[in-house]
């Protein structure tokens, strides 16, 4: 593989003790796992979570994911702010100065 990853984050990911939480998580998995050859453990999706625990969930469609800003409303009680350029941003590219200082 030509990409890399530093070992510390390849140990969290193959970690099934430490939970990675997410909506679509199980994408996320396989693109490290097609990308990097790593194997993601403790993958945990939030809108199974969300489905179980909570029945104002259980009407939705049960294949679809339940988006994270939803939940941060829901759970929270704030809005999650996502900017249609962080949203349309090119993730594969390498983080600026700029972007890592945020």
């Amino acid at each position: 593989m030509s990409k890399k990853i530093p070992p510390s984050l390849r140990v969290l990911i193959e970690s099934p003790r430490i939970l990675k939480l997410g909506v679509g998580i199980e994408e996320d998995a396989a693109k490290v796992r097609r990308d990097f050859g790593i194997e993601f453990h403790g993958a945990v999706e939030l809108t199974f979570l969300a489905r179980t625990f909570n029945s104002s969930f259980t009407g939705d469609h049960p294949k679809s994911l339940i988006s994270l800003a939803r939940l941060t409303e829901h759970y929270i009680g704030l809005p999650l702010k996502k900017s249609k350029k962080v949203v349309l941003s090119n993730w594969e590219c390498p983080l600026t100065e700029n972007m890592i200082k945020c």
